[in-house]
C-alpha cells in the first residue's frame, strides 16, 4: 500500500497544509485493494458527481507513472471511481465558464484559481472510441479541497467528445 496524494493536475500533493501533519486513512477500493490515503488528499464535493449524490469524498489516483490519467475514487463507495484527465491534452485552451454561485460553492473568487478535470467514457472490452465529458467537467479547488462537477450549457462542447487515440 502506498500513500495517495496527488493533486488535480496529477503532480505531487497541492493539498498538504503547511506545517500541519496529515493522518492517513485507510479506503477500500473495488479496483486497487486497501489504499492508504493522506486525510489531506481528500477532496469534499460541493456539489456531487452528477448521478452520485451519495459519495461525497474522493481522491485522485495517479492511473501509473508517466500518464496524463487519474482516478477520482469515491471513498463511500468501494466500485465508484472515474477515469479523468486534464482537458488541456484533450483541447486546447478549454476553460469553462463558472457562475458566481460554483465559485462561492467552491471558496473561490476567479475560476482561474481552479483546476478542470474531465470523466473519460471507456467502453467495455477496450472497443470503440474512449470520449471526455466536456460538457460537465469537475473543477477542483486543491487548496481547500472543495470539488463541484458543473453542467455547461451544451453550445460549444459535448459530453462525449472523441479523444484522438
Amino acid at each position: 500500500m502506498g500513500q495517495t496524494a496527488v493533486s488535480a493536475a496529477g503532480h505531487g500533493n497541492k493539498f498538504s497544509a503547511v506545517g500541519v501533519e496529515a493522518e492517513t486513512i485507510h479506503v477500500m477500493t473495488s479496483r486497487f485493494g486497501e489504499v492508504e490515503v493522506r486525510s489531506d488528499a481528500v477532496v469534499t464535493m460541493a456539489a456531487p458527481v452528477l448521478g452520485f449524490p451519495q459519495a461525497r469524498h474522493y481522491f485522485l489516483k495517479r492511473h501509473h507513472d508517466n500518464s496524463p490519467l487519474l482516478w477520482f475514487q469515491a471513498i463511500e463507495d468501494p466500485d465508484l471511481a472515474f477515469v479523468v484527465i486534464d482537458p488541456a491534452y484533450l483541447v486546447a485552451g478549454y476553460r469553462p465558464e463558472v457562475r458566481p454561485p460554483v465559485l462561492e460553492a467552491l471558496a473561490v473568487v476567479e475560476s482561474a484559481s481552479l483546476d478542470v478535470l474531465v470523466i473519460l467514457s471507456i467502453p467495455s472490452g477496450g472497443k470503440g472510441v474512449i470520449t471526455a465529458n466536456l460538457m460537465a467537467p469537475l473543477l477542483l479547488n486543491s487548496e481547500d479541497r472543495l470539488a463541484a462537477q458543473v453542467l455547461l450549457d451544451s453550445g460549444k462542447y459535448d459530453c462525449r467528445w472523441p479523444v484522438p487515440g
